[in-house]
């Protein structure tokens, strides 16, 4: 999203994140744990999609786990209902591999 220049022209598309404005966190998740077991979650693309672009701290302190320590509210609120989350959810910096565990 970077590299190509898709993040800085606001060119990043989710169905993802489309689908998350249309019916919020919670039933977003929801529908997620009726769907898998377990879910893969590049929550930047999502972020990207959305226009926003947290901090690097609060984009790892959301793959952390730590929604208190985020200052950005929507990924406060995203990270605390991924938490709450009725499916094994691993969330991932694909490019570097970095993965946080939720569930």
């Amino acid at each position: 999203m970077r590299a190509s220049g898709r993040l800085s022209s606001g060119l990043v598309r989710s169905l993802l994140a489309d689908y998350l404005a249309l019916v919020g966190l919670e039933r977003f998740f929801h529908e997620m744990g009726d769907l898998a077991d377990a879910m893969f979650l590049d929550s930047r693309v999502m972020m990207a999609a959305r226009g926003s672009w947290p901090s690097p701290a609060d984009r790892f302190y959301s793959d952390l786990r730590r929604p208190n320590d985020i200052a950005d509210p929507f990924l406060r609120e995203f990270t605390a209902a991924a938490l709450d989350a009725p499916v094994r959810l691993f969330s991932a910096d694909i490019h570097s591999f970095q993965v946080g565990y939720w569930h």
